[in-house]
């Protein structure tokens, strides 16, 4: 079996039966014909332990991160997994290799305040169309890819319904706020797009471009420029946290799949549990 050919047909079944999401698709290809551009094209069957961790090495030494290194490893031991089922080569040599060790580490938390006045209503429709996307991503926990996919028609009074990471279905509330703004956005809005949220084209907004308005926006409210979708999520989580919201709920409104993954936010709970007694107990110092 030609290697180009069975990468195809694995990338076609990531996308056809693991449903897996656009980004993890083009990931996983860029990282498996780096492999074969690596071993000048070698068959499935001659590869071996030993060049993985070659392959790895040689990506270490140009100073990529582990997270690289392992999504590296990571699309290889899926290829090779897949291989093996269709009996092209022997064994899957790449799951005895060790991925490399990361840190988990979150990102720092918006302070409420900081939230609440990057919500501030502002007048023109971008303005409405923007704060209401501030406040979905914070109000709801979405991911910015979340965001930009939403339609029309995923929006009721009080939820919405969201297709998230693997094509997973899940309805979260909707705060009063953002309703309001929503409803708000709609009227002023002149088109007949199902996309939700429209750039100046009136065609669907882009990550890209939330990603500049988030930092823009944060700049001219006086927080942190570096302001990014994914801290309003993480926000989202901790204040729930924080106020007493089960871990379960929390893991459901995120769309994770594994609880294990919602549960480092008590990592960062337990930090600013921390502050709060370091600076508030009389006996703490």
């Amino acid at each position: 079996m030609l290697m180009q050919k069975a990468i195809e047909s694995f990338l076609d079944q990531l996308v056809r039966i693991q449903l897996s999401s656009d980004h993890t698709v083009k990931a996983y290809r860029t990282d498996l014909e780096h492999f074969i551009q690596f071993y000048d094209n070698p068959s499935i069957a001659s590869i071996n332990r030993v060049m993985v961790q070659d392959w790895l090495v040689a990506a270490y030494t140009k100073k990529l991160s582990n997270t690289t290194l392992n999504r590296r490893l990571s699309a290889l031991r899926s290829f090779l997994t897949f291989a093996q089922r269709q009996a092209w080569c022997v064994a899957n040599v790449a799951q005895s290799v060790r991925s490399p060790k990361i840190q988990q580490r979150l990102p720092t938390v918006l302070p409420i305040a900081d939230a609440t006045h990057l919500l501030k209503e502002q007048s023109a429709l971008h303005h409405t169309r923007d704060t209401a996307m501030c406040a979905l991503l914070y109000g709801c926990g979405l991911r910015v890819s979340e965001l930009v996919a939403l339609n029309v028609s995923d929006i009721s009074e009080t939820s919405l319904f969201i297709l998230g990471k693997g094509k997973k279905q899940r309805v979260v509330p909707v705060p009063h706020l953002a309703i309001s703004l929503l409803s708000t956005y709609q009227s002023e809005r002149k088109s007949e797009e199902a996309a939700l949220f429209l750039n100046n084209r009136d065609k669907r907004i882009s990550v890209r471009t939330v990603q500049r308005m988030l930092k823009k926006r944060a700049f001219d409210a006086g927080i942190d420029p570096t302001l990014n979708p994914h801290r309003l999520r993480h926000s989202f989580a901790t204040h729930l946290l924080q106020n007493g919201a089960d871990l379960r709920a929390i893991q459901v409104l995120l769309g994770h799949s594994s609880l294990a993954t919602t549960e480092r936010y008590t990592h960062l709970d337990t930090e600013y549990l921390q502050h709060v007694y370091l600076s508030s107990h009389p006996r703490a110092k």
